[in-house]
């Protein structure tokens, strides 16, 4: 069904977090069971078996970084499965996310993006977030720091016609308070 609903080019949102995890007993009924439904490594899955190209983590973060929330903090832009796979990632937060884009690349050669709702668009032309390919030019590529508070200056300037938004960008400064 819901390659179907994609082939006429309808947009599917699925694999989400929450539900009920449920078996099937041998009469055929349903009951539910104690899991955890690990919505990164469904969305992958299902991204293979319609034999997409590129799958794409919309998270509230910018890109994967190391050492995160930190004074050394070093966003990653690109990165072969290997390469980021070297890295600890929080089990509850960025873990998940890192190893389903690289299972994902793995298996099907296509890409992997991980970041933020609003960069959807740039992150599919690789302008944004953390990219992960098999075909990385280099194994890894680190976003200079200074970098990831322009990029969200520019979307805030887009998305807010607010002309002190456009002001502080000429001078190249940092126009939105977020940026992680």
């Amino acid at each position: 069904m819901i390659e179907l609903l994609v082939n006429i080019g309808v947009l599917v949102i699925c694999a989400g977090g929450g539900g009920i995890p449920i078996v099937k007993r041998s009469g055929g009924s349903l009951i539910g069971v104690e899991a955890v439904i690990d919505k990164d490594r469904a969305g992958a899955l299902l991204a293979e078996e319609l034999q997409a190209k590129a799958y794409v983590i919309l998270t509230d973060v910018h890109a994967v970084s190391l050492n995160w929330g930190k004074p050394d903090e070093r966003a990653i832009r690109r990165a072969t499965p290997a390469a980021i796979e070297q890295f600890t990632f929080a089990s509850g937060l960025m873990g998940p996310k890192v190893a389903a884009a690289c299972d994902f690349v793995r298996k099907t050669k296509g890409i992997a993006a991980i970041g933020a709702l609003e960069d959807a668009a740039a992150l599919l032309r690789g302008e944004a977030g953390t990219i992960i390919t098999m075909d990385a030019a280099t194994n890894i590529y680190f976003i200079h720091p200074y970098r990831i508070s322009r990029v969200w200056s520019i979307s805030c300037t887009i998305n807010s016609h607010n002309r002190q938004h456009r002001h502080l960008l000429a001078k190249g400064k940092q126009a939105c308070p977020r940026s992680r």
